[in-house]
């Protein structure tokens, strides 16, 4: 797994990190340049890649965690706890897509790649950031996934999915 995942990761070192989104709790990060496309009627803004991660993740300087998969459920204002209509999916509304955003504000490119034998990777950013991604499921089950990279360049090409089953291409 470890190279499989290595190999279609390092397609990133060079391109820029230059969005976020997300479906629910799925982030959607965007690398290299965007373009809009149409779908059967329906636009989409996507990057040369995408990378949608259902796995834990986190972005650290050398001196502190910026932001966390689980800052989605902190209230953007980080003070409104107790608040029982805080709702996270709101986009905006919570921490994570707070900090995502601060952090998009200036240029960040990938610089590196590191991959270990369990589906987990880092990219080294510029700026001495780290984007860490660490599956936590040990479930064996066909229908969960870490974490998919689609390229979304020109023509027709597999995406690799890294779920508990292992590495696929789709």
């Amino acid at each position: 797994m470890k190279e499989q995942t290595y190999h279609s990761l390092r397609q990133l070192v060079g391109l820029m990190l230059t969005g976020s989104t997300r479906a629910a709790d799925m982030e959607c990060l965007k690398f290299g340049e965007q373009a809009i496309v149409d779908r059967s009627g329906e636009l989409y803004n996507i990057g040369e890649f995408a990378l949608h991660l259902q796995c834990p993740w986190r972005i650290t300087s050398s001196e502190k965690l910026l932001v966390g998969s689980s800052d989605l459920y902190e209230p953007a204002d980080g003070i409104s706890d107790a608040d029982e209509d805080f709702d996270w999916e709101i986009i905006g509304n919570n921490l994570r897509d707070v900090r995502l955003q601060q952090l998009l504000i200036q240029s960040k490119i990938v610089e590196a790649v590191e991959t270990d034998a369990y589906g987990g990777f880092s990219l080294f950013l510029s700026q001495d950031l780290v984007f860490s991604a660490f599956p936590s499921y040990s479930k064996n089950d066909e229908y969960h996934e870490y974490w998919r990279l689609l390229d979304n360049r020109e023509g027709p090409k597999p995406h690799i999915v890294v779920g508990p089953n292992g590495v696929e291409f789709c």
